[in-house]
């Protein structure tokens, strides 16, 4: 009975660590996206920005295309009946952060239909077996679009954010989706993320 719980414990962490979650080989140099959960509790969206490199070097402002990825978990739920459109506000925050900082860049993309879509699904979450802790499995966007973040020639550091809110009418918009990233510039080249 003994060996028989004992395979039983060795073929589930087999079965555990051969596990090969289906992912996303990125094509650029940077690639960057939000885990699967924060602490001990998982996360129901997914944002994820894509560039063709990690430096880029000029004197003036950088110009960096990224493709952006946002998404949620099939199935996820809005607020009751309301429709739910909602934003994206890309920044650019010079460091050191402070509450009461303008932005050094800032763009903000409206969006006419519900961020609940099914438009917006990502993939499917591959939670492998676990016998102890909670394990939450990656998922990707599968929703992109490609957007010019301009890095200011004066900002030598500093954070890039991205935000979705919800529009409630009525309420005040409510964020339920972000990622940050931290960038340096010195001597003219940008680097994206430059201690990952």
């Amino acid at each position: 009975m003994k060996k028989t719980g004992l395979l039983l414990v060795l073929l589930s962490l087999c079965l555990t660590a051969c596990e090969s979650p289906e992912g996303y080989t990125p094509t650029g140099e940077f690639y960057l996206k939000t885990r699967p959960s924060q602490g001990d509790t998982g996360i129901d969206y997914v944002i994820s920005v894509e560039a063709e490199r990690k430096t880029y070097e000029s004197s003036e402002a950088i110009t960096v295309p990224m493709e952006v990825g946002l998404g949620h978990l099939p199935g996820t739920g809005g607020y009751g009946d309301v429709k739910n459109t909602f934003y994206v506000q890309y920044r650019i925050i010079e460091a050191p952060w402070a509450a009461d900082k303008e932005p050094a860049w800032e763009k903000r993309v409206e969006y006419s239909d519900s961020w609940y879509d099914s438009k917006y699904d990502s993939t499917e979450q591959k939670n492998p077996p676990v016998l102890i802790a909670p394990s939450y499995g990656e998922f990707y966007p599968l929703y992109k679009e490609t957007v010019a973040f301009v890095f200011p020639a004066n900002v030598e550091r500093g954070y890039v954010q991205i935000t979705v809110f919800v529009v409630i009418e009525g309420q005040e918009d409510c964020s339920v989706a972000g990622l940050e990233f931290y960038f340096e510039r010195t001597d003219g080249m940008l680097v994206l993320n430059p201690y990952e």
